[in-house]
């Protein structure tokens, strides 16, 4: 699963096994591999909920993506070890740091107040989790795959049919999506993409009112050090930079860098929006649809050999119902006037 410029969901590929586990892993990961190109060269970055089948395969087949870890289930694990009301919080606030040193000062208060929970989270490489850390290329600094729990639930009710009716109905729920946010965003006239546009209207514009910019004095005039109180922070706008982080990690300019080209009295804060967020990335990534299918009456007969259904692999743990020796299962024991079940 991905995102779009749009913040949609969609769905890079998707494949069907008996299993989740290394071997499988391995198997749809070279082959996704084969189909986008080398990950190194690519520059992948991917985010998982530290499943461990996942996990060794990726360090076997893409030892050099970048791998992030969803906050949401680490809370969870943390949850379960240390009881505490407040390391909910302090996870977030770490994990919602830009800069490094917001991060440090962060850490150093979940260590005065859960000691524990601080020890635990420094088994994780702090670029698995926190936003100070991640990476600029994909311009995305997401610390949930939400997006996948969004895809499961559309298809919880296909995942229990038989193999053919799995891949069609599958097939039908993305061939719909796409379709329509095509139709939707085609209507869209502006430069960036609408969730793109509302986030620099409502969210970041009017907030940059509060700062005050200063040019530098460069040649270029690309140079300003924005001011609020007794904060400062410096904006490139020739690299796309500022000291706040945000800016590299998302492509959206943060309020810092709308008032620095404020300052240079230019309207069009939308030039500096990275190009992955774009109604032309919208547009390229939805040049290609799901082809249309016929129904099985209508499929040509070939001499390859018929697939076999998988071998009936006993599921762990005890079984939900204890039958007798003639099929049936035994009647529930009769206690007064009440019936108690038992499994």
């Amino acid at each position: 699963m991905s995102l779009d410029a749009n913040n949609h969901v969609f769905v890079i590929a998707y494949a069907v096994t008996r299993a989740e586990n290394t071997e499988n892993w391995m198997w749809f990961l070279t082959r996704l591999q084969d189909d986008l190109g080398d990950h190194q060269v690519r520059g992948w970055n991917l985010m998982s909920d530290q499943q461990k089948g996942l996990m060794r395969a990726a360090k076997e087949v893409m030892p050099y993506a970048h791998h992030r870890n969803c906050v949401l289930h680490i809370w969870k694990n943390l949850q379960q070890k240390f009881n505490n009301k407040q390391v909910k919080g302090l996870l977030w606030h770490a994990a919602k740091c830009t800069t490094q040193v917001q991060f440090k000062a962060s850490m150093e208060k979940f260590k005065s107040e859960c000691h524990g929970g601080w020890e635990y989270m420094n088994q994780f490489d702090p670029t698995a989790w926190c936003k100070a850390y991640f990476s600029h290329g994909p311009k995305n600094d997401s610390l949930t795959n939400n997006m996948c729990e969004v895809w499961n639930s559309m298809i919880v009710e296909a995942r229990e049919k038989p193999i053919l009716t799995i891949c069609e109905e599958i097939r039908c729920t993305i061939m719909k999506k796409m379709a329509k946010h095509k139709r939707i965003l085609g209507r869209c006239t502006g430069k960036l993409a609408l969730v793109q546009q509302w986030r620099l209207d409502r969210h970041i514009k009017p907030q940059s009112h509060k700062w005050n910019a200063q040019w530098s004095g460069d040649n270029n005039k690309v140079l300003f050090e924005v001011t609020r109180r007794k904060h400062k922070l410096g904006v490139n706008l020739q690299q796309h930079t500022c000291t706040c982080n945000a800016w590299q990690l998302i492509g959206m300019p943060c309020v810092h860098t709308v008032a620095a080209i404020s300052k240079l009295r230019i309207k069009a804060s939308e030039d500096f929006v990275s190009p992955y967020l774009t109604m032309d990335a919208v547009r390229k990534t939805y040049d290609l649809c799901v082809n249309p299918v016929n129904s099985e009456k209508f499929w040509e007969k070939t001499d390859h050999p018929k697939p076999q259904p998988p071998r009936i692999v006993r599921p762990a743990g005890r079984p939900k119902k204890r039958r007798t020796e003639s099929g049936a299962p035994p009647p529930p024991p009769v206690i007064g006037d009440k019936v108690r079940r038992t499994f």
